[in-house]
Parts: C-alpha cells; sequence; structure tokens
C-alpha cells in the first residue's frame, strides 16, 4: 500500500511511504544537480540515496540566477515505479532554462 503524506510548511512536499520505507525529493535550487532524494524509516533520520539529474543534458544549471533552478519537486510511487515531478523556475527574458 502507498499512502502520500502532505506537510505544509512554507512550501508543500511530498513523502511518498512504501512499505516501511518514506521517500522524499528536494530542491538544490539553483545550485546542480537540481533534486536530491532521500530515505528514512522513522521520518527523523534521512539519507541522502539518489540525485537523478546528473547529467547537464537533463537539467542544465549554467547562467541560473538566484532563485531559479529546480522548485517543489514531487515524487510519487506506483506499481514498483518512482515519478519525479518539479518545475524549472527561470527568467524568460533571460533566456535561461529554455
Amino acid at each position: 500500500m502507498v499512502k502520500i503524506i502532505i506537510l505544509i510548511s512554507g512550501l508543500k512536499f511530498l513523502i511518498a511511504l512504501v512499505e516501511d520505507d518514506y521517500y522524499i525529493a528536494t530542491s538544490t535550487f539553483e545550485w546542480f544537480p537540481g533534486v536530491q532524494i532521500h530515505h528514512s524509516k522513522d521520518l527523523i533520520h534521512w539519507k541522502l540515496i539518489a540525485r537523478p539529474l546528473n547529467r547537464v543534458s537533463q537539467l542544465d544549471m549554467r547562467g541560473a540566477a538566484s532563485s531559479e533552478g529546480v522548485w517543489a519537486p514531487c515524487l510519487s510511487y506506483d506499481k514498483g515505479i518512482f515519478y519525479l515531478v518539479g518545475e524549472r523556475n527561470c527568467n524568460p527574458e533571460d533566456g535561461v532554462g529554455r
């Protein structure tokens, strides 16, 4: 059974519960690699387990200004597959992020 826990503290975070394991995607904002995946068994102790966007071809952060980058990544799980969704915040006038 998969449950999604929503915690609101200024930003919305989704924590995926898969059996006895919790997973969360966090943003590195304007810093590469953009997204990190953490794992916990108790919601207190978290361990970095993956940086899924690990190539510039997946997310080009060159030239990103402060407050640009990946915002509010969302990790979900269904039938054995994790899905990661996020948005690339950028200034359309400077052409970064296109």
